[in-house]
């Protein structure tokens, strides 16, 4: 029988040696607390699965969910069942809305974002009950746990802190400052460190010494550079990534893999980058791919980069379901990643051992099912989190914008590596989850801001993709006739005819949208409504589509509009009393003379008086200018410290670069000396702003030059003809290796046009086909099809060594009008020599 179970304030806790420290102080404080004598942790403390939260869990016979949307959580036991046609499972109140969960073997963890705490809970007498809480920043988010079950790590997201915590004694030991939006934990098998992945930007944070005394350094990790579609700005686009929600370990525990997407990449509809999953060597946090290879084709002569209208760049083709990564677990059985993409209703299985694991999916299950229309909601929209049955036969996904849970039947055999299969719903059972916190216009809209498969909204990336958590993603996207495009990008060319473009960053939308209007830089836009439609119509890739559902489109800019003012939760204000310095700041800040609160006017809160002023801030970015005249809407400065980059070219790094380049264009602050413009930033960074400060420095990534080695002698034909075979890592059944001292061939029979080197050392590899079908004088690459048996024996052939890293990609073209090829890929070869392994890995996906 379902029932509700309501934990207060006053809820029994297990004494075991952290009563005192379960009591909530009275606020939270950057401060440290390091035990006398480190703990021995129980043996209850030990992870019990995975020690990476999720927005659901596995505790024993249950499974655990933190439903952000009602601050609750909900206990399910397994196997799940109906009851009244919702998910038979208790209720469990909370202080705030859980972000996290993450199961011990006697107990299990929950972050809370606001007020920001860390809930211990377990069964007592058969009843559910709190056993300690720990009080952290504001905003806790994301939790790991070292593989002894010591230590606990908590990232609080708006407040940039990451909480180091002793586990068995419930106690906090240190808060560390790091950089913009940290959310994914993952502690390394030692113990000793950890990695933190962000939302914005590329970089990790590594977190040290967790077991005497724990810092934190920033960590270069470039986003899908061999998926880079030209050298310019190719610093600036190694950095532009985002949704960096998750991270997970590989098996042997060598690698971190990381989805996220890679907004300077090209592939399909390269608007928005692509999404991707990197790989960072754990043992010297070095980039297991760090540069794109030589470009080395096979047969097709037409350029890498002018392949698709759609395509752009070198790099795996990919349109995998996976465009807004949120969650990631490692499925052992079968050595692949399980991804749940945001923005579409989709579990993706990847290969764990290949050097770019999203290059091909293995599988791709569709979580659920849509109506008929293109506005239609699926049963399982926004998939957050996902976790394993004990035999990892199943998967258990929450579907948080259909407020559901879907049950997948994972697939088992080997064979399913030879052809990506669309799953069908059919695999997958839905558990409604009832409870609707929201009124009917608004769960509309939570649906609709999470579904990136709407063609009359969007095309790939839906708002959450740009606007995570209704936030800002930091990023500066290039404005090409009201059609986005990830910046800076040379856009493909129509007709002859580049596209120009204007710079615009993204802006927050969480607590900034609740006046009428007007929206938009140019405050173009009258309402919040309106303004959703221009951007319906600016973010679809190529002709702007959604011809036809006017009506439909009018229904869901006002669902959207009631879900960002609803549903959408901003981050809560620091409650402190302001510093002598804040108050001087404030205090110039209204100063007449200043002028800063005549247009950024306090009433409220909102800090804007929403007119729209000319404004020359032209020359912030070279070669990216605004055309039109300058004209912009006084933005809010609510939350202005966590929104970085400013300006509507994102020109002004940070709050000091903003004043300092102001010029007395927006209020008078030339007349002000160093210790003024101190206050007044210190005063702007209090406005809605983070907590603690960056503790973290730059870095630049700089590749570590790679080894020159002699080539060793090439087999002949004939030695190949006797040469042993080599095991792939996972059978293909298309696909045969050999190995010949230091060299690998494989032949895989499989009909494509082109064999494509993606990643690494091009010297000594030899590419070819066998000739087993017939080429016409009009299409070089054209097939008679009924001819021939459509199979080809792609033939690879490269030299091996130690710390190689090679991707190949094997696709099937057609010949278009405008010169290009449309591609579609057919095979994936990855080689990776792993240190301190026999030799290469080879997976063929």
């Amino acid at each position: 029988m379902r029932g509700e179970l309501i934990l207060g304030l006053g809820m029994a806790v297990l004494a075991m040696g952290c009563e005192e420290a379960s009591e909530p102080a009275s606020s939270w404080s950057p401060s440290l607390v390091v035990p006398a004598e480190p703990a021995v942790p129980p043996e209850g403390l030990r992870p019990a699965a995975a020690r990476e939260g999720s927005s659901v869990a596995r505790f024993g016979s249950h499974l655990v969910i933190a439903d952000e949307d009602t601050s609750a959580l909900r206990i399910a036991e397994l196997p799940l069942r109906h009851l009244d046609g919702e998910l038979a499972h208790r209720e469990v109140a909370l202080p705030g809305p859980p972000a996290q969960v993450l199961a011990l073997s006697d107990r299990f963890l929950v972050t809370v974002r606001d007020p920001g705490l860390l809930l211990a809970f377990g069964w007592e007498d058969g009843e559910l009950v709190e056993l300690g809480r720990i009080e952290l920043a504001r905003d806790a988010w994301g939790i790991g746990v070292s593989p002894d079950g010591a230590t606990a790590l908590v990232t609080s997201a708006w407040t940039r802190v990451v909480s180091v915590i002793d586990l068995a004694r419930m106690q906090l030991r240190q808060e560390l400052g790091v950089r913009r939006e940290p959310r994914g934990v993952v502690v390394l098998p030692d113990g000793e460190s950890a990695y933190v992945t962000h939302l914005t930007g590329s970089a990790l944070t590594k977190v040290e010494g967790l077991t005497s005394e724990p810092s934190a350094r920033r960590v270069a990790f470039p986003a899908a550079p061999a998926r880079l579609i030209d050298d310019d700005y190719r610093e600036q686009r190694m950095d532009a990534a985002s949704l960096a929600y998750a991270a997970v370990l590989s098996g042997d525990g060598q690698r971190l893999l990381v989805p996220r997407r890679a907004l300077g990449a090209g592939g399909l509809r390269p608007w928005a980058g692509t999404a991707t999953v990197d790989a960072l060597w754990v043992a010297d946090d070095q980039p297991v791919v760090t540069t794109a290879s030589a470009a080395l084709q096979s047969r097709l002569d037409v350029p890498l980069e002018r392949r698709d209208a759609e395509v752009r760049g070198q790099g795996p083709i990919h349109d995998d379901g996976m465009a807004s990564p949120r969650h990631v677990i490692y499925r052992r059985a079968t050595n692949t990643l399980l991804v749940v993409s945001e923005s579409h209703d989709r579990l993706v299985e990847l290969e764990a051992a290949s050097v770019d694991p999203a290059a091909r999916p293995l599988h791709s299950y569709r979580l659920g099912r849509r109506g008929s229309r293109d506005l239609a909601p699926s049963t399982c929209g926004a998939p957050s989190g996902v976790v394993l049955s004990e035999d990892e036969s199943r998967a258990f996904v929450l579907c948080r914008g259909a407020r559901a849970i879907a049950e997948v039947r994972l697939e088992t055999s080997p064979s399913w590596v030879d052809e990506p299969k669309a799953g069908e719903p059919k695999d997958v059972a839905t558990f409604s989850l009832g409870h609707e916190p929201l009124s009917e216009l608004a769960a509309r809209g939570r649906q609709l801001f999470f579904d990136g498969e709407l063609s009359a909204l969007s095309a790939d990336m839906a708002c959450s993709g740009c606007h995570p958590d209704g936030r800002d993603d930091g990023h500066v996207w290039q404005d090409a006739h009201g059609l986005f495009r990830a910046f800076p990008q040379h856009l493909p060319s129509m007709a002859g005819a580049s596209l120009p473009g204007e710079p615009r960053q993204t802006p927050m939308l969480a607590g900034r949208v609740d006046p009428e209007g007007p929206y938009g830089w140019r405050g173009e836009s009258p309402t919040l409504a309106r303004r959703i439609l221009r951007g319906a119509a600016a973010h679809r890739w190529w002709d702007g589509g959604g011809w036809g559902f006017e009506g439909e489109l009018l229904d869901a800019a006002d669902a959207l509009a009631a879900y960002l003012r609803e549903g959408l939760h901003a981050p809560s204000e620091d409650p402190r009393p302001l510093t002598p310095e804040e108050r001087r700041g404030q205090a110039l800040f209204a100063d007449a003379t200043t002028g800063c609160a005549s247009c950024h006017l306090p009433d409220g809160g909102e800090y804007t008086d929403r007119r729209v002023v000319e404004l020359d801030l032209r020359g912030g970015l070279p070669g990216h200018e605004d055309r039109e005249t300058p004209r912009y809407r006084t933005p809010s400065l609510r939350f202005v410290a966590g929104t970085a980059p400013y300006l509507h070219d994102g020109s002004a790094a940070d709050l000091r670069a903003l004043v300092d380049s102001n010029h007395d264009r927006m209020g008078l602050t030339s007349v002000l000396d160093e210790e003024e413009k101190q206050a007044l930033l210190a005063f702007l960074e209090r406005l809605g702003g983070p907590l603690a400060e960056d503790g973290t420095s730059p870095v630049a990534f700089a590749p570590e030059p790679a080894e020159t080695r002699p080539l060793p002698a090439r087999p002949s034909p004939e030695d190949w003809t006797r040469a042993p075979a080599l095991a792939l890592e996972r059978p293909h059944p298309r696909c045969q290796a050999k190995r010949l001292d230091g060299w690998v061939q494989l032949r895989c029979r499989k009909f494509v046009s082109e064999i494509a080197q993606i990643v690494g050392d091009g010297r000594g590899v030899t590419l070819a086909h066998s000739e087993r079908y017939v080429r016409t004088e009009r299409d070089r690459w054209e097939v008679i099809y009924g001819q021939f048996e459509e199979v080809d024996d792609a033939i690879v052939t490269f030299p091996i060594a130690p710390g190689d890293a090679r991707l190949f990609h094997l696709v099937h073209g057609t010949a278009q009008r405008w010169g290009g090829a449309s591609l579609d890929t057919r095979m994936v070869i990855s080689e990776l020599w792993r240190p301190g392994e026999a030799g290469p890995t080879i997976v063929v996906h």
